[in-house]
C-alpha cells in the first residue's frame, strides 16, 4: 500500500547513488529460503549474498523470489523473478511487487548502468498523481493468469477480463474519474480491484460502489 502511495506521488532522484547491503530473505529455485545480507546486481540479474567472510554470488536462474525491509524508506520491499524475452533468448530478471493480490503489478528497472538505488519519494500538495516522472526510470506490469502485461496494455487486455468478474466496474470508473488508458489510473483501478476480491465469498461476484 505504501509503495503504491510512494509512486503515485512521485519519486525524485538521489544525487549519488550508494550500493546497499540489503537483510531480507531469499527463496531459490529449489525453494529454500536463505536469510541474510545481500547486495542486488541488475548488470547480471544476480544477488550477491554474505557468507561468513566472502560472497557467494546467485544469479537469476537460481532465484524464484526475495524481500527484505527498507529501513531508510520503511517499506517491505518483495521481488519475484521472472522469463522474458530479450533478444532471442529468454533472460530472468528481477521484478519489484508494487501491488500484491489476485493482479500484481510488478516493475522492472530500465536502467542497469549504475549501482543498484532506490529514488527518494517526496510529495507536493495538490500535485497531480501521475506516473509520468518514472517512465524513463522502469517499464510497469500487470502479471495476472501467468501473462505479463505492459500496464499501458490494461485497458485492452485485462480489463475486459475484470469486467466479467466485477459487476458495475465501468460506474465506479467513472465515478471517480478514472481513465484506463492512463497508468496512475489503472494502478488504482487494479488495487481497488484486489481489494475487493479480498473480501468477496469466492463464488460471488463483486458489486462496485
Amino acid at each position: 500500500m505504501k509503495l503504491i502511495a510512494l509512486i503515485l506521488i512521485g519519486f525524485l532522484n538521489p544525487k549519488e547513488p550508494v550500493e546497499k547491503w540489503l537483510e531480507g530473505a531469499i527463496v531459490t529455485y529449489e525453494n529454500e529460503v536463505i536469510t541474510g545480507e545481500f547486495t542486488i546486481d541488475l548488470n547480471y540479474n544476480l544477488l550477491l549474498l554474505k557468507a561468513g567472510k566472502g560472497v557467494d554470488v546467485l544469479p537469476a536462474h537460481k532465484i524464484n523470489a526475495f524481500r527484505f525491509y527498507d529501513r531508510e524508506y520503511n517499506i517491505n520491499r518483495k521481488y519475484i523473478v521472472l522469463s522474458s524475452e530479450k533478444g532471442r533468448f529468454p533472460v530472468r530478471q528481477f521484478y519489484e511487487i508494487v501491488e500484491d493480490g489476485a493482479i500484481q503489478v510488478l516493475r522492472l528497472k530500465k536502467t542497469i548502468d549504475s549501482p543498484y538505488l532506490f529514488e527518494r519519494d517526496t510529495y507536493e500538495e495538490n500535485s497531480t498523481i501521475s506516473l509520468s516522472e518514472e517512465a524513463h526510470n522502469y517499464s510497469y506490469y500487470t502479471f495476472y493468469n501467468q501473462e505479463l502485461v505492459p500496464l499501458q496494455n490494461f485497458k485492452k487486455q485485462v480489463k475486459p477480463h475484470l469486467e466479467i468478474k466485477v459487476a458495475g466496474l465501468d460506474m465506479h470508473i467513472a465515478k471517480h474519474g478514472l481513465n484506463p488508458n492512463e497508468a496512475s489510473s489503472a494502478l488504482r483501478i487494479i488495487q481497488y480491484y484486489n481489494d475487493y476480491v479480498r473480501h468477496q465469498p469466492g463464488d460471488g461476484l463483486a458489486t462496485c460502489n
